[in-house]
């Protein structure tokens, strides 16, 4: 419940009620031309997560893909983009942003749109946790929260 409420306020502030990967691109490289001193190093917590959560991403990228959604509906640019992020040990701040937001929007799809796997909301704690930590600092380094 608390993460809906929050991708809605997110989505309203960051993208103008739009999430798509080119409003999140859009929102990040605004708010890092701004503040990049200031959230430097800010999205290393939750990058760390993903990449244990997901370390098979550099084994086979495409599943990996896959379990974030059907590859025909995303861009072959977002895909690249997340792999990217998860598997490069030096990442450009605002490329780390673009990567974690594109993965929060694929957690959103699925959460909003997948199948109801009701069970297992529970185990998905830390999942949650860590998405919304990337929504929030990146709104309060806006002023947004």
């Amino acid at each position: 419940m608390k993460f809906a409420l929050l991708w809605m306020y997110f989505e309203g502030k960051a993208c103008k009620a739009d999430a798509n990967s080119k409003s999140l691109r859009d929102f990040a490289k605004d708010l890092y031309a701004r503040k990049l001193d200031q959230l430097r190093g800010q999205l290393d917590a939750p990058l760390e997560f993903f990449k244990a959560r997901y370390g098979d991403v550099q084994q086979d990228p495409e599943r990996f893909i896959r379990r974030l959604g059907e590859l025909k509906r995303i861009k072959l640019e977002d895909q690249q983009a997340i792999i990217s992020t998860l598997t490069n040990a030096q990442i450009d701040e605002v490329d780390k942003a673009i990567g974690l937001l594109l993965i929060c929007f694929r957690i959103r799809n699925n959460l909003f749109h997948g199948s109801k796997q009701l069970p297992t909301l529970q185990q998905q704690q830390e999942l949650f946790a860590n998405v919304g930590y990337v929504l929030t600092a990146l709104l309060e380094a806006r002023g947004e929260a």
